[in-house]
């Protein structure tokens, strides 16, 4: 009767680099899926914010809406009949209809609303005319888009370019 041995040490250690070599490359996909799923979701809300402010503009140009869409504007805010200039926060849009409530904060990106009298977050670095922005925090770094009154969508360089079939 033949005695049977074990696996040796160096067929292990083989077999451990393999199952690190197909984690490491599940790993790189996985990572990249994800981003790509933020991205999406990122640009989804931009456009979304970008077509309420340009509703809003439409229908009450005397009135400005700026600022950081937060998880705090979904229960905020309320919709009055303005007749004169006004500057509000981004709830208005909420509380008007322009808007549903959404889960604005995120850790991955930030939307903004701009005009020509702020210059927080993605706004600073904005043209004239850009209505909303985002900064979206990637292992590359921050990218930065932007939506103008047309509708056309810009991004900073470096930055994944805007869907070719945005509008």
């Amino acid at each position: 009767m033949k005695k049977t041995r074990g696996f040796t040490l160096l067929e292990l250690l083989v077999l451990v680099a393999i199952i690190a070599l197909l984690a490491g490359l599940f790993y790189l996909g996985y990572d990249r899926v994800i981003s790509r799923q933020r991205y999406n979701q990122m640009f989804s809300f931009l456009s979304i914010a970008a077509n309420a402010k340009r509703n809003q503009m439409i229908k009450t140009p005397h009135i400005s809406v700026r600022g950081r869409l937060q998880n705090v504007h979904n229960t905020s805010g309320s919709c009055l009949d303005y007749d004169t200039n006004q500057v509000l926060d981004p709830s208005y849009l909420i509380a008007c209809g322009y808007l549903q409530p959404e889960r604005w904060d995120n850790a991955n990106y930030d939307i903004n609303l701009c005009d020509a009298g702020w210059t927080g977050g993605c706004c600073a670095t904005a043209a004239a005319d850009v209505i909303a922005c985002s900064d979206f925090v990637t292992t590359e770094g921050t990218w930065q888009y932007y939506i103008n009154q047309a509708g056309d969508c810009t991004s900073s360089a470096g930055a994944i370019p805007c869907p070719t079939d945005f509008r």
